[in-house]
């Protein structure tokens, strides 16, 4: 069977003639990328760390000279308007970033003055930096920063034997636990939170048996992997709220991916991704 040729005449196909022609004259003649020195500030010029977002921001660090490599680093942010910034932290002489948004929030780890208590902070290129420890908790850690500036992780609780749990932090609402847990179980670790607010997290029961979970103010912890997938670890959220985690099939046992979404939500065993046994 022969295929008719195409009318190279028609307009449509001269349109599309046409449109490859500019698309390739565009990649032809495209100007090459230009590198741009972020320069120094206080005498020290960054070199490590990058973290970049959406809107361009840029957090970046150096070693500090008098601390000899990986003594201590300074951390700094850059914009195309303002420059690069040293960032203060919160008093203390120890300070770094772990993580910006995309709309170049940040959130970092600082020392208080004497250098003997560390605490999290917020920050961007025009706020001072925010403490978001809440009283009496000074072992907490970040997991994710969503776009509406909610930082989410985990703390060394000291009214339940210093056991890991998860908190969410709200610039509004402040500091909250992702709780309570349900009973036989002793701790939760918030992950990753999505852009709407939804956290995801695993959870360790008494038995040491482990699951992913989602949270939300409203309905609490949520177990979204029960009867789907077994010892589910370190579940990432994307933005729009889907829950990817590894784990066990809990029919199979085979090593895999466990998948949730807010709209198809766990499903059942189908939804489990076996990737590698």
């Amino acid at each position: 069977m022969n295929l008719p040729l195409p009318n190279l005449r028609s307009p449509r196909a001269q349109t599309i003639a046409a449109f490859i022609a500019l698309s390739l004259n565009a990649c032809v003649h495209a100007a090459p990328p230009s590198l741009i020195d972020l320069g120094s500030a206080n005498g020290v010029t960054p070199s490590r760390d990058v973290l970049l977002s959406a809107s361009g921001v840029i957090t970046c660090s150096a070693d500090d000279p008098g601390f000899g490599p990986y003594g201590r680093t300074i951390p700094f942010i850059w914009s195309e308007t303002t420059g690069l910034r040293q960032i203060s932290g919160l008093g203390g002489n120890y300070v770094s970033v772990d993580r910006i948004n995309s709309q170049g929030t940040f959130v970092g780890l600082s020392s208080l003055p004497g250098d003997a208590t560390y605490h999290l902070f917020l920050g961007s290129l025009n706020t001072s930096p925010v403490d978001i420890a809440p009283p009496g908790i000074d072992q907490l850690a970040s997991f994710d920063l969503n776009v509406r500036s909610q930082v989410v992780g985990y703390y060394y609780d000291p009214n339940n034997n210093f056991s890991m749990s998860g908190y969410v932090w709200d610039p509004s609402v402040g500091f909250q636990d992702v709780g309570p847990l349900p009973p036989g179980h002793r701790q939760a670790i918030a992950t990753g939170i999505s852009d709407s607010g939804l956290v995801a997290g695993n959870a360790v029961s008494d038995s040491n048996a482990a699951y992913c979970f989602i949270w939300d103010s409203v309905n609490g912890i949520r177990d979204i992997s029960a009867g789907i997938a077994n010892n589910v670890n370190n579940p990432v959220i994307g933005r729009s709220g889907v829950v990817v985690a590894p784990g066990n099939s809990a029919t199979s046992g085979g090593r895999g991916f466990f998948v949730w979404d807010a709209i198809r939500g766990g499903g059942d065993s189908s939804r489990f991704q076996v990737e590698w046994l």
